[in-house]
């Protein structure tokens, strides 16, 4: 994981943006929360 392309997110940026997110969200979720998102954020907050 140490490699980053160039002109790309650093991971460990990604990592935040995702688990801030999703601390967001759930602090504001209502008792009924659809999420659609893409297997890299779904790793990221279930590690």
């Amino acid at each position: 994981m140490g490699y980053t392309s160039p002109g790309a997110e650093p991971f460990a940026a990604f990592r935040r943006r995702v688990l801030d997110g999703w601390q967001a969200l759930i602090a504001a979720a209502a008792a009924h929360t659809l999420v659609l998102t893409h297997g890299g954020d779904v790793r990221v907050i279930l590690a």
